[in-house]
């Protein structure tokens, strides 16, 4: 069986590019002097949360089920402790951004925080993937195979990332982008 790694590569995609428009469009929502619009508070919010649920699922399932079939079939040939700390490190910033979100509405200061919070975990995801990706891709296509122990089914199992808008729902995105671009 051939192995396919594009799941992967469109959900780490969608993870990068959904928190880098989340964090534009944050800043310049924080840059305006007038009231943000409601609606568009409460898009933001929803998205933001969904966002971060989706990577946060996506880590623990890498972290519970790819690194230890990696580990099964490459042993000493790699070796995943600063990735691992990568999800460590990518947990207390998905919490403070969900945080934000909860209070987006009722303190105008939960904007430029959010938007801040946003812009680090956009720049740790940005280097963490690559990193990952420039790694392990080429560990999984060489120890993959169709097994249901495999270390390419279990990148598929990975690969399925709930909450990310770009991959779940486009025409939901594109509302909520609009509507942050206003």
């Amino acid at each position: 069986m051939t192995v396919n790694l594009l799941g992967f590569r469109i959900t780490h995609r969608a993870m990068r590019a959904d928190t880098r428009r989340l964090a534009t469009a944050l800043n310049k929502l924080a840059a305006d002097d007038r009231p943000a619009d409601p609606a568009r508070l409460d898009a933001i919010a929803k998205f933001a949360t969904s966002l971060c649920a989706g990577i946060h699922h996506h880590h623990t399932v890498e972290d519970l089920e790819l690194w230890p079939v990696i580990v099964r079939a490459a042993g000493a040939e790699v070796e995943l402790s600063d990735l691992t700390d990568d999800h460590d490190a990518l947990d207390p910033i998905l919490d403070e951004i969900t945080a934000a979100a909860g209070r987006l509405r009722a303190d105008r200061a939960a904007v430029p925080a959010m938007a801040e919070a946003m812009g680090r975990l956009a720049d740790l995801l940005d280097e963490h993937i690559e990193e990952k990706e420039r790694r392990l891709f080429p560990i999984i296509l060489k120890y993959g195979t169709g097994s249901s122990s495999s270390p390419a089914r279990a990148a598929t199992s990975a690969s399925t990332c709930r909450g990310l808008a770009s991959t779940r729902c486009p025409r939901n995105w594109r509302s909520c982008a609009a509507r942050a671009a206003r």
